[in-house]
C-alpha cells in the first residue's frame, strides 16, 4: 500500500543513456579505470582514517588521480556519448 501511494505522487527523472564503448574503447577505459579506482580507494580509507587531511592533500588527491588517466576517462566517454548521440 505504502509504495502504491509513494508511486501516485512520484515523478521519474529521464536519464540520459549510457555511453556504449566499441570492444577497443571498452578495454582501453578498463586499462585507465582499474588503477584509477585503487587509487581512489585508496585515496578514500586514508581520508576516512586520517592518515590524509581532505583539505591539505586534496590537491595531492586531484593530481594522482590525474596521473592515473582521469581526464583521458572522461574524453573518451564523452566522445562516446557524443557519436552515439549524433
Amino acid at each position: 500500500d505504502l509504495y502504491a501511494r509513494y508511486g501516485k505522487y512520484k515523478t521519474v527523472a529521464t536519464v540520459d543513456p549510457k555511453a556504449k564503448p566499441s570492444e577497443d574503447e571498452r578495454e582501453q577505459l578498463t586499462l585507465w579505470s582499474t588503477p584509477l579506482i585503487d587509487t581512489i580507494n585508496t585515496w578514500t580509507l586514508k581520508f576516512a582514517v586520517g592518515q590524509k587531511d581532505i583539505n591539505k592533500d586534496w590537491d595531492e588527491y586531484i593530481a594522482d588521480c590525474k596521473n592515473k588517466n582521469v581526464d583521458k576517462i572522461v574524453a573518451l566517454t564523452n566522445e562516446i556519448y557524443k557519436k552515439q548521440s549524433n
